[in-house]
């Protein structure tokens, strides 16, 4: 039998979500597909060296903006502003990386993970190779959505996918129209290409989730063996700072629980050292960018703070913790706490008017009184993982 040959292609701002779910739908094909199968990682973001792409696939690096906009020429690396070339050099020199790349693997199934629901703007890079693909390769073109998104692009776009994955539900559909303007556009969306989309559940990596460390022995190991447990992550999103110095003071006020930040690995260093010698002097805290095996200390957990993130909710769910939603001003992160707030399992805070009162009296009442999650809870699918390989393989296998 020919070996089978997948091609990924995602991109990120240095936050965990994007990079996390590739490695848990890699992870799920390594493990569910018994063909020999060969897989190519594009990277269009900043390496990630914690994470630890190689382990799943060939990765390639795009040179790379590192910032949110894509022609924003502050935000490009040293490394390309040292060559002197223009950004449309950047970007010809992006697409004929690609372009090369899949030519020389011809794979039977080519991924773009977010795009073209979100990440628009990168359609400037992506669209060609789309049409690359589809003109000379007989490959078939995979959308890998984490969660809802529109843009009037988006419907131009998509003819050319043949299936279209969401890794969430049909209630974070509906949740998300709420906030959408443009809500009855998408919905006719949805329904024109309904044929192609598949809505998997979502993606966590459930091996981990099922092996999980006794919550007694990530106590120990910080000796809080009498104390409440609090772990406070921001993931990426480090312009959003008063989450971490909200939660340095409460912690300071409250003595009997014990607080583990990750501030999230773009943390800069200055500020990382100043966040450090804070909880230094205050004692009941441990500050670091960034937990692998966040999960254990999740599970461990009597609360959580969190911006929204997908895999943080995602696991949130399935470990069905109380938690503390500060989303970031942005639909995504804003409708996952809504749905949290739906299962019993939040309490939302508006970032704008987060404040260390608001803060430390939300944890002190949650710690009293903690949440009952939703029976809603036990209809959710967690089976994301393990539903996007079994179409992936049917894909090969057409």
């Amino acid at each position: 039998m020919n070996k089978m040959k997948v091609a990924i292609y995602f991109t990120h701002h240095e936050t965990l979500g994007h990079t996390t779910r590739i490695i848990n739908i890699l992870n799920s094909i390594k493990k569910q597909i018994k063909d020999d199968i060969e897989i190519l990682i594009i990277n269009g973001g900043k390496k990630q060296e914690f994470l630890e792409l190689e382990k799943y696939g060939r990765v390639i690096y795009l040179p790379c903006p590192i910032g949110n906009e894509f022609f924003d020429k502050r935000k490009f690396s040293d490394k390309i502003r040292e060559k002197n070339k223009s950004l449309i050099d950047i970007l010809r020199i992006r697409i004929d990386l690609i372009k090369n790349s899949l030519n020389e693997l011809k794979p039977d199934i080519f991924i773009t993970e977010r795009f073209p629901f979100s990440s628009i703007g990168w359609s400037v890079e992506l669209f060609p190779i789309i049409k690359f693909v589809k003109k000379n390769l007989n490959t078939k073109l995979v959308a890998s959505i984490g969660y809802p998104s529109y843009s009037k692009k988006t419907k131009e776009l998509l003819p050319y996918y043949d299936a279209i994955l969401f890794h969430c539900t049909e209630m974070d559909f509906e949740i998300f129209n709420t906030l959408l303007k443009e809500s009855y556009e998408f919905q006719n969306l949805i329904k024109d290409f309904s044929k192609k989309i598949f809505f998997t559940g979502y993606v966590i990596n459930k091996s981990k989730l099922n092996q999980l460390k006794p919550k007694n022995e990530i106590k120990e190991k910080f000796n809080i063996y009498d104390k409440k447990l609090i772990v406070v992550s921001r993931g990426g999103r480090v312009e959003y700072p008063r989450i971490i110095t909200c939660s340095l003071k409460s912690a300071k006020k409250i003595n009997d629980a014990y607080f583990i930040i990750s501030t999230g690995p773009p943390t800069d260093n200055k500020y990382q050292e100043m966040y450090e010698k804070i909880a230094n002097k205050i004692g009941n805290i441990k500050v670091v960018k960034y937990l692998p095996n966040f999960e254990n200390y999740l599970n461990a957990a009597d609360l959580s703070i969190n911006m929204s993130g997908y895999n943080t909710c995602t696991e949130l769910m399935y470990l069905r913790k109380q938690s503390i939603s500060i989303p970031a001003n942005d639909r995504e992160q804003m409708y996952r706490a809504i749905m949290l707030q739906k299962l019993n399992l939040t309490k939302v805070i508006d970032y704008v008017s987060l404040s260390y009162d608001n803060l430390k009296n939300n944890i002190l009442n949650l710690l009293e009184n903690p949440l009952i999650p939703s029976e809603k809870i036990n209809k959710i699918n967690f089976d994301g993982a393990e539903n996007t390989t079994k179409i992936i393989n049917e894909l090969l296998h057409e």
